[in-house]
């Protein structure tokens, strides 16, 4: 009797036990493989067998290469710096068209009717398909639209995206996802700036804090400032890809701290010669005699700030993302991996500062 129904009472917990498991989810429950790339971010491409042989050691199957920026001329959107192919794009990667749209566009955008945005969104999917086809005969399974829109011009942004999907409809014979990208602060606070009407995201985790601000500490990139950001991560309503940066850049000051400009080819080794630099804090220096380096000219009283992401906070913030990321709730993801890519790919000397170990040191965090 007794054992009779302790067998019943096992039959229901493994049948429910069961039932739960085949109900829905709305978090990820495995694992996406991931997928390695880099974004390729210069007007003219070309591919060496060096650039090959890095992205095998980095294990890097992918590369998201601009086209064109969309901009203001003589108050007329149009194409500017247009990508020049004097390479064909490697067969075995999987490359995705990248289209940036500058804030003086989308600016312009605001101004035009339904109509003419529809004009625009056909223009740009045409110059893509023809930009592509210089490099590849291979068509392409992505676009992506790069733009820092705001709350104020969300909704111009958000129409120009569904526009750019409507003709990629048109004008190709499969349908690619469109994907966007997505800076940390909408992220965070997507109630008020919304979700962009794409397939998936690629979250920028780069260009944190204001540049212009001497006491800005780096505003390349910290992880301290990341992790302010990622908690509200899996809150996020789309699937998001990420990017992380490679790269550097000097912000130069006047004595009195006002702002001057960034100057993307000095770095830390440039700055080493104790005649005209005096070295104050980890990423800090004065200019104690005028010099000209690197063909800019640096006054004495100059401070000079060093910002570049350092590995420490790239391999912690990488594996922040992966923790968050898995607790996303998403519940199909449009692909079948998830992608990680750095900005950008700089040729050698991406392969001097980022040896393909420190590259797999990062991306094994997501894996």
């Amino acid at each position: 009797m007794f054992r009779s129904l302790y067998s019943i009472f096992f039959l229901l917990v493994v049948i429910s036990n069961l039932l739960v498991a085949c109900l829905p989810t709305s978090k990820q429950e495995k694992k996406l493989p991931l997928a390695k790339g880099f974004y390729y971010w210069k007007t003219n491409f070309q591919w060496q067998p060096a650039d090959s042989t890095y992205f095998e050691q980095v294990t890097a199957n992918k590369l998201h290469i601009r086209l064109f920026d969309v901009g203001l001329t003589n108050n007329e959107i149009l194409p500017q710096g247009v990508l020049q192919c004097k390479d064909t794009l490697p067969a075995h990667l999987r490359a995705v068209p990248v289209v940036y749209v500058t804030q003086e566009a989308l600016k312009k955008l605001a101004t035009l009717p339904a109509d003419q945005i529809d004009t625009l969104a056909k223009r740009i999917v045409v110059k893509t398909n023809r930009c592509w086809q210089q490099g590849t005969s291979k068509p392409y399974a992505e676009l992506q639209i790069d733009c820092d829109w705001t709350a104020s011009n969300q909704a111009t942004y958000f129409l120009f995206l569904k526009k750019i999907r409507q003709q990629l409809a048109l004008h190709n014979s499969f349908l690619p996802l469109l994907s966007c990208t997505i800076r940390l602060y909408p992220m965070k606070y997507y109630q008020k700036m919304g979700v962009p009407p794409v397939d998936k995201g690629l979250l920028m985790c780069y260009n944190l804090e204001n540049p212009m601000l001497l006491q800005t500490a780096n505003a390349i990139f910290s992880h301290r400032t990341a992790k302010s950001y990622l908690a509200a991560l899996p809150d996020y309503p789309l699937p998001l890809d990420v990017a992380l940066p490679l790269f550097s850049w000097t912000a130069q000051f006047q004595e009195d701290k006002k702002f001057v400009r960034l100057l993307h080819a000095i770095r830390h080794q440039d700055l080493q010669n104790p005649i005209y630099f005096r070295r104050l804090e980890t990423n800090y220096y004065q200019v104690i005699q005028t010099t000209v380096l690197q063909g800019v000219t640096l006054t004495a009283g100059n401070l000079l700030r060093v910002d570049e992401p350092l590995q420490t906070d790239l391999e912690a913030t990488a594996q922040l993302l992966n923790e968050k990321l898995q607790e996303q709730k998403i519940a199909n993801f449009p692909t079948s991996h998830r992608t990680i890519l750095f900005f950008d790919y700089a040729h050698q000397s991406t392969q001097q500062d980022f040896a393909p170990d420190k590259i797999k040191n990062i991306c094994k965090e997501f894996e």
